[in-house]
């Protein structure tokens, strides 16, 4: 079993509308958030750790960017369940 990426819970604070914000740190969202308040950013695409996120997404489980927060939980939890079934 891995370490979790961060200290503590994930406390959501970007939008709705980005997939990742699941997943990317408390920090790191209470940093982004900002900008979204002063609609500097308009569209998830436009934030910095966008691209990252779905590099590594790729990379994790061979798919592509999710629709939603939702579509990403499910993609996890098959992933999750795959490596399961491959561990003794």
């Amino acid at each position: 079993m891995t370490a979790p990426a961060w200290p503590g819970p994930v406390i959501p604070q970007c939008p709705e509308s980005c997939c990742w914000r699941l997943t990317c740190s408390s920090d790191t969202q209470a940093g982004i958030a900002t900008l979204w308040r002063e609609g500097r950013l308009t569209a998830p695409a436009q934030c910095v750790f966008f691209e990252h996120r779905a590099r590594v997404h790729l990379a994790t489980t061979g798919r592509g960017v999710p629709a939603t927060t939702a579509e990403l939980l499910e993609q996890l939890s098959e992933r999750a369940a795959i490596q399961g079934e491959a561990t003794p």
